[in-house]
């Protein structure tokens, strides 16, 4: 037995921005309602035919016919006469019920026609919030995109450059890189808002069209009074869009592999305690000169001695490219990744990142 199918499964479409679902159904309705008004004005022609012809047949009934007639004649006469003013009568009541029947299918038709416009607005306003937000949603894609494609860049130039170029102009790489790793996190984070409200609306826009479509289905019942089900069918066979919904908009990553881990980095340092890491960080730097990071420099290239540190607080790598560290220990740092990172190595000779406020220098 073939399965019945039903609006809210069959009217929708794969492209994001498509309202070819919902304007199938509406465009129905509005069918409908003009369906409903050529009936209203048939019915009114009908009762005004019905009503005129039966007060022509009273009229009739009450002509002079055979007044001087007699007998059986005069008999059948009469029963003549009485016979017309009956079917005139007949007419009256019909013409009657039929304007009773008009009240009635104006009312519905009204109520219909005010349902519908209802549905309709609220549909297309949730169609046009996600049709603004998907295309706000794509400029802020594009924009992440090339932020992310110009930090790769200034990483790149600053990797190539990195040992052959004068601090004066690394200073001023360093400061690029910088820049575009905060400009790259700025546009992640309004992405990825943009992505959030984006399914936001379009799960509001799903459940308005829903409703609409649940309701198109019973306006439709209580219009036929024929074979309601199959004429259901039958227009959903022919009108039907589609019965796959559109898919979320997923965020979509351009960051290469390193500068993802600096940008959760760079997330995971806000979750810190806001006053330990204030107090350490400016702690950190006033103890030092303008030529520490060099030292970190000769350290990583074996031309210096390491500058020891200790671990003033704990901390659990939470990547594979960080380590552990402990309080008291003591570590090496060998390069300044960022202001926020350091790549050291412990008294075992394991490397990788952590936190810079996570430790300070031993004087």
């Amino acid at each position: 037995m073939m399965t019945e199918k039903r609006f809210v499964d069959c009217f929708w479409d794969r492209e994001y921005c498509s309202t070819a679902g919902s304007d199938a159904c509406f465009k129905k309705a509005k069918d409908g309602g003009q369906v409903s008004k050529q009936l209203l004005e048939y019915q009114k022609q009908r009762a005004h035919i019905e009503e005129t012809y039966g007060k022509a047949l009273l009229k009739l009934s009450k002509s002079i016919l055979g007044q001087n007639e007699q007998g059986t004649l005069r008999e059948s006469i009469d029963a003549l006469n009485l016979m017309t003013e009956n079917t005139g009568l007949s007419h009256l009541e019909v013409s009657a019920k039929y304007n009773e029947e008009l009240s009635k299918l104006s009312t519905l038709t009204e109520s219909h026609k005010q349902q519908r416009k209802k549905l309709d607005d609220v549909v297309k306003k949730h169609q046009t919030q996600k049709r603004n937000q998907y295309k706000k949603t794509m400029d802020v894609k594009k924009t992440y995109e090339n932020k992310c494609k110009d930090l790769d860049s200034a990483v790149q130039e600053y990797e190539t450059k990195k040992s052959t170029a004068q601090q004066k102009e690394m200073d001023k790489l360093q400061q690029k890189k910088l820049k575009c790793q905060h400009q790259c996190q700025q546009a992640d984070e309004q992405y990825q808002t943009a992505i959030t409200v984006l399914e936001q609306i379009r799960g509001n826009w799903e459940q308005e069209t829903e409703i609409a479509l649940q309701l198109c289905e019973v306006v439709r019942k209580s219009l036929e009074s024929v074979d309601v089900a199959k004429d259901i069918q039958l227009f959903i066979n022919n009108e039907q869009t589609g019965c796959v919904k559109p898919e979320t908009i997923a965020y979509e990553s351009f960051c290469s592999k390193n500068n993802i881990s600096f940008l959760e980095r760079q997330l995971l340092s806000r979750e810190m305690d806001e006053n330990k890491e204030e107090e350490v960080f400016n702690d950190l730097y006033e103890s030092v000169d303008d030529d520490f990071f060099d030292d970190y420099d000769e350290v990583a290239e074996g031309k210096g001695d390491a500058i020891q540190f200790h671990v003033i607080y704990d901390y659990t790598a939470k990547r594979e490219d960080e380590i552990s560290i402990r309080n008291g220990e003591i570590l090496y740092v060998l390069e300044q990744i960022d202001t926020n990172w350091l790549k050291v190595r412990t008294e075992h000779g394991k490397t990788g990142l952590v936190p810079a406020n996570y430790i300070e220098e031993l004087i």
